[in-house]
């Protein structure tokens, strides 16, 4: 896998390699760096060492940048070691391996069992809180969820986060997931090639296509956008082991810190032109009107965790939804698998 470290250059993606690559992006391992645990705590710099674990994306590839160009880590004294791994799996083998200490940004559902079966990790902030998918249809004859049934719906694994949001949505709207035909294609990259290429009738595809899915003869389903579906629905999280939340505290609170200084930049419409700039050098051949989208999504209100901290109630309607698919066994109490006190300190320093 490519370890990304803060002083090394960021490499370019473009659309047509996430298309081509199903969402890897260019970050070419799956697995994580060997003996990363062993460094020391502290850089020579004076800095904290942290090892940061996140999945791939193009959403990850641009605060990458942001996050070097507004030189944030600097900001909160942490010299951060960057990883990007294909899935929340990995990243939570990681973690409990001690090779990582946080994740900074990911799909969360698959921490309860996890922590249900005596995993040592804690949900300790939010991150990109509005889900970055939409329920897109093939078939001129899906236009709502509510023509799912019988028909062959895209996600990834049964139980994992695209799965999970298709699930949610059904149920809002009374229609019987059971009845629908759900297919494990992978990423929600891929899950667009899939429809692109006519082989499933539905599927939960990334939001950025949304505007140009004419052009691939897609179109979004009426209730398809699942961050107006489901508000309550935080779609990542940032997590860490408890070993690292005990031997790393500060270090941990100053990378939280960094991302919510971040969210905050992100969220202002005051920074669109230099939001631009920067999602161009991250994804050099994505458009200038996938990148405006994405600026005006994302400086919504509530489409990024610019407070960070996490609700019980939102841990919990996510546990719910595992419960009712199978995924989750029990309920897992908020303070066993959260801890938002080292987001609360974080936001001092912001405010400081």
């Amino acid at each position: 896998m490519e370890v990304v470290g803060q002083k090394k250059s960021v490499g370019k993606t473009s659309r047509r390699d996430v298309l081509k690559r199903g969402g890897a992006l260019g970050l070419a391992g799956v697995g994580l760096a060997s003996g990363i645990g062993t460094r020391r705590a502290v850089a020579q710099t004076g800095r904290i060492k942290v090892n940061v674990i996140n999945g791939g994306g193009s959403l990850s590839l641009l605060q990458v940048v942001l996050l070097k160009e507004l030189k944030l880590f600097e900001k909160y004294n942490i010299e951060p070691n960057l990883l990007n791994v294909s899935d929340s799996a990995k990243i939570l083998v990681g973690l409990i391996s001690g090779e990582g200490d946080i994740c900074a940004g990911a799909g969360y559902n698959g921490l309860f069992p996890a922590i249900d079966r005596g995993a040592k990790v804690k949900i300790v902030a939010g991150a990109n809180l509005a889900p970055l998918n939409i329920l897109y249809s093939s078939k001129p004859d899906i236009k709502s969820v509510k023509d799912l049934p019988g028909r062959t719906m895209g996600t990834g694994p049964l139980g994992a986060l695209l799965h999970l949001q298709a699930v949610a949505v059904m149920k809002k709207h009374g229609v019987d997931y059971k009845k629908v035909n759900f297919a494990n294609v992978g990423s929600s990259v891929d899950v667009f090639k899939s429809l692109v290429a006519g082989n499933i009738d539905a599927g939960v595809a990334p939001i950025e296509f949304r505007d140009t899915a004419s052009k691939f003869k897609l179109q979004p389903l009426v209730d398809g956008e699942i961050w107006k579906e489901l508000p309550l629905y935080a779609n990542q999280a940032m997590f860490a082991s408890d070993k690292a939340i005990a031997e790393k505290r500060q270090g941990l609170i100053g990378v939280i810190a960094a991302y919510g200084d971040m969210f905050r930049w992100m969220a202002n419409p005051a920074n669109k032109q230099a939001y631009l700039a920067y999602y161009k050098k991250a994804i050099s051949n994505g458009s200038d009107e996938e990148g405006a989208f994405m600026q005006d999504f994302l400086s919504k209100p509530g489409a990024l965790a610019t407070d960070l901290v996490l609700t019980e109630a939102q841990l919990t309607y996510v546990q719910e939804l595992n419960i009712e698919v199978g995924g989750q066994k029990n309920m897992v109490p908020f303070s066993q698998c959260a801890d938002m006190s080292l987001a609360q300190e974080a936001l001092k320093l912001i405010k400081a």
